[in-house]
């Protein structure tokens, strides 16, 4: 049987369900997760746990809702925000926001998840390169050292 891994928030607020059936003391289930954990939960939400747990909740998962969609962070707006850069890799992330019209926030999210670019010397470059800007350059390269050779300049 394969073991699923239960996320630590998860296992804590078990553990606070448990405590709770057996009346502990709010204080003392913080001080034993904490001990046990080393970084837990906060007070305020072992407090709040307990208390919800107290008025007769089941569950340890968060209750599904429904999360304000991404409005900025969209394909057109990727696009939008690479051609900028490709257009000056100079640009800095508030320009990009000013000309885009989104946060600076969604503009770095685009930038460093969805592009793959840091800033390097005041430039964006990619973090990885793909085939053909590895091409590209090797190209370069051999066709410099053609040139150096031919001029008699040692490379």
């Amino acid at each position: 049987m394969s073991e699923r891994q239960v996320p630590t928030t998860v296992e804590q607020r078990i553990i606070i369900r448990f405590l709770v059936g057996e009346d502990v003391k709010n204080t003392d289930i913080f001080v034993r997760l904490q001990k046990q954990f080393g970084e837990c939960l906060s007070r305020a939400a072992v407090f709040k746990w307990a208390k919800a747990f107290k008025d007769g909740r089941k569950t340890v998962e968060n209750e599904p809702h429904d999360r304000r969609p991404r409005t900025s962070v969209t394909p057109d707006n990727i696009r939008r925000v690479e051609q900028l850069i490709l257009e000056d890799r100079r640009i800095n992330v508030r320009d990009i926001s000013a000309e885009v019209g989104i946060s600076i926030g969604s503009v770095e999210s685009i930038i460093h998840e969805y592009l793959q670019y840091r800033k390097i010397t005041a430039r964006w470059v990619p973090k990885l390169l793909n085939f053909e800007q590895k091409f590209t350059r090797l190209e370069f390269v051999a066709a410099y050292r053609s040139d150096t050779r031919q001029r008699g300049t040692i490379f």
